[in-house]
């Protein structure tokens, strides 16, 4: 489940920051820069992300990571509509778009502290509700052929489509990682045929797929995965919820509701 929130102003250009793989923003919010010393610096380089977007978008992914020192930081800049560089002495003008997304469930962040509800409600403007792939049957196959596609030109093949077999399969499948799933099962499968047609036999998926008239709820199957997830990571919380491809506070909540039992 994946929320896009848009708060403030207007432009024409456009930058994209992952901020789930950053610890932390710049004490000052103006710059975000190198990669491992936080969101502090990646917001930071000759030019900070902040300023560089100015008159335009800034794309902030996985926000619902985002420390709540950081936080505090962001909502202080989005209400004032300044900030101020670090090493500068003077405020500037924060003339920015701000579009956010996260498949963390928010509202239990909130209620857990983890997330500041001023924050939510000021970026909560206008929100878009992604479903998970499963939820979007129609879709699958388009984006199959697209992957196809892609993976055509990576391995220089001239693979045309998939067999019926392969077909069902795909859309019988729960997909856990929802289309970083999808993307991943297509590349290789495509890197294993032969021939020009997919067939069932070189997907790879990460659980055995739903035959269409299997009897097995979905629920047991989504156990089964979150296990399996849990299994290959060792237990690590954090590294099975990005394998699965949901938020944390989420994989938290079907532990608990599916009664599941690991060691950390």
């Amino acid at each position: 489940m994946m929320f896009q929130m848009v708060a403030a102003s207007c432009g024409n250009r456009a930058l994209n920051v992952d901020v789930g793989i950053i610890d932390c923003f710049s004490a000052k919010i103006g710059k975000i820069g190198e990669r491992g010393k936080g969101i502090a610096e990646k917001i930071h380089e000759k030019q900070g992300l902040w300023e560089e977007a100015s008159g335009g978008t800034l794309f902030l992914d996985k926000i619902g990571n985002l420390p709540p020192e950081v936080q505090q930081m962001l909502l202080r800049a989005l209400e004032a509509k300044r900030y101020r560089p670090t090493g500068g002495s003077k405020d500037k003008k924060a003339d920015v778009r701000i579009i956010a997304a996260t498949n963390e469930d928010l509202q239990t962040a909130i209620a857990e502290k983890r997330f500041w509800a001023d924050l939510y409600q000021r970026l909560k403007e206008y929100t878009l509700h992604i479903p998970p792939l499963r939820e979007c049957k129609e879709d699958i196959m388009p984006l199959a052929d697209f992957f196809l596609k892609l993976a055509n030109e990576e391995f220089e093949k001239q693979v045309k489509g998939f067999d019926a077999e392969a077909r069902k399969r795909l859309l019988a499948y729960t997909w856990g990682g929802n289309v970083r799933e999808l993307k991943r099962v297509v590349r290789m499968a495509v890197l294993h045929t032969e021939g020009d047609t997919v067939t069932a036999d070189v997907l790879e998926f990460d659980e055995m797929p739903l035959a269409a008239d299997t009897s097995l709820a979905l629920n047991d199957m989504e156990k089964k995965q979150i296990i399996h997830a849990l299994e290959q990571t060792k237990g690590n919380r954090k590294l099975a919820a990005a394998l699965l491809g949901i938020g944390r506070t989420t994989l938290y909540n079907k532990i608990r509701l599916y009664g599941i039992k690991y060691k950390e």
